[in-house]
């Protein structure tokens, strides 16, 4: 269940009433697996289903659910790496996008409040809670926020690593037509996201972080010099 619509950052936001989820908790008792049902329930089908009838196309493209997957995935990667508490790392890239679609609000602080009430209802380890509702909390930002725990710097690191490379390019392509905006308008976004870029890798909070970001901002750098090479032709 899905209503009202809030848009940020080019993104389509829902805010999500959690009603059925709650009664999901009960159901189930594996807190990996319950988390997966509510990533599909919420992300990968509301959310889909919404914007393909909004879109009134057979609209595939789900930001939130691939940013999510994304950042699993980055944060499985570094805390191999890192030598971390796994089950709160894994627990908090699933949840920490959460609170997603409360416009107006923090939605670190919203889905965090969320997820411990999630977890409460599984049988994720309860003295672990706290250090996943912290990580969704520290992640919002993009350079202020100083995560005291390394699951949370990770997780800070991790989501923002999603904003460099070459799949961040890909995805802002795709939302370029969501936002009634034309390939003219896409050359000043990357312009000025390479500026949010270069802040973002700055400020990545973990040694392994820094080195990772380096290498993707290079990787959109290029790219936004060839794009000024090729749209200033003639001019």
């Amino acid at each position: 269940m899905a209503q009202g619509i809030a848009t940020g950052d080019g993104e389509i936001i829902f805010k999500f009433f959690f009603e059925d989820i709650e009664k999901e908790c009960l159901m189930i008792t594996n807190w990996e697996t319950h988390i997966n049902e509510i990533a599909e329930k919420t992300w990968d089908k509301i959310l889909k289903d919404k914007i393909q009838k909004l879109s009134k196309t057979a609209l595939k493209f789900n930001y939130r659910a691939e940013h999510t997957e994304m950042v699993l995935s980055l944060s499985m990667e570094m805390g191999s790496k890192l030598g971390v508490d796994m089950e709160v790392l894994k627990a908090a890239a699933l949840l920490h996008d959460i609170g997603r679609g409360t416009a107006g609000k923090d939605h670190g602080k919203v889905g965090a409040q969320i997820a411990v009430e999630i977890l409460k209802k599984t049988n994720f380890p309860k003295e672990k809670i706290d250090d996943v509702r912290y990580a969704i909390v520290a992640h919002v930002g993009y350079n202020g926020s100083k995560p005291e725990t390394l699951e949370a710097r990770i997780l800070w690191d991790a989501d923002k690593l999603t904003k460099l490379g070459a799949f961040i390019i890909l995805q802002r392509a795709m939302l370029l037509p969501l936002k009634g905006k034309n390939s003219w308008d896409g050359v000043a976004e990357f312009n000025k996201w390479l500026e949010t870029a270069e802040n973002i890798k700055n400020n990545m909070k973990t040694t392994l972080g820094l080195k990772m970001a380096a290498e993707r901002y290079q990787t959109l750098k290029m790219f936004v010099a060839a794009l000024n090479k090729e749209v200033s032709v003639g001019k």
